[in-house]
């Protein structure tokens, strides 16, 4: 029975044009959670209550991943989230009568502040790249562009030659974030580091 619900479930979703690859990781960690519960004793998915998602997530959390690191925040919320687009589908078709999941919430991810580097640190880093090899030249470049102006690395590695005006002093910014166009102002340092490079 079991089987067949998944089944259900993965062509409803495959209707709705989920991809090969979504459907793949839905399947697995469905498959991945009936063997949670068949391990606590439930065989019948009309069974499952509360206390056997949150049972489940717990173990989760305990799971290492292909690096050897315990599982993401991310990825127990990902799981969360199959888990309830599959019972909310039984629940619709009538196939079970109460969703176990509609009362479950993962509390929120405590984040760290991220640390910043001092000035002696950014110095030390600046510093890092030879000036005597292009590669130097080039590494400090970017690095004085990204510090002095704030850009996020995936903007940085975006950038072409075409988009620093080093007359001006501002970098044309493509696709930041929230996919929106800006102009920069380039620091004195990255101007010299650009203009060196």
């Amino acid at each position: 029975m079991t089987e067949e619900l998944l089944e259900l479930a993965l062509d409803a979703w495959r209707a709705r044009g989920q991809s090969p690859v979504m459907l793949s990781m839905k399947r697995a960690a469905l498959l991945r959670f009936f063997g949670h519960l068949k391990g606590q004793g439930v065989v019948d998915l009309r069974g499952a209550r509360e206390e056997d998602i949150v049972s489940y997530l717990a173990w989760l959390r305990g799971q290492r991943g292909r690096q050897g690191l315990l599982l993401a925040h991310a990825t127990v919320e990902t799981n969360l989230g199959y888990l309830r687009g599959f019972f909310a589908l039984l629940v619709r078709r009538g196939l079970v009568l109460t969703d176990p999941v509609a009362g479950v919430h993962l509390a929120q991810e405590e984040r760290l502040p991220r640390g910043t580097l001092s000035e002696a640190q950014a110095r030390r880093l600046m510093e890092s790249p030879s000036p005597r090899t292009a590669v130097g030249l080039r590494d400090r470049a970017v690095l004085e562009v990204l510090y002095g102006s704030g850009l996020r690395l995936g903007e940085c590695t975006r950038l072409d030659l075409t988009d620093v005006d080093l007359v001006n002093g501002t970098v044309f910014v493509r696709d930041g974030k929230g996919r929106k166009d800006r102009v920069v102002p380039l620091s004195a340092c990255a101007i010299a580091a650009l203009e060196a490079y």
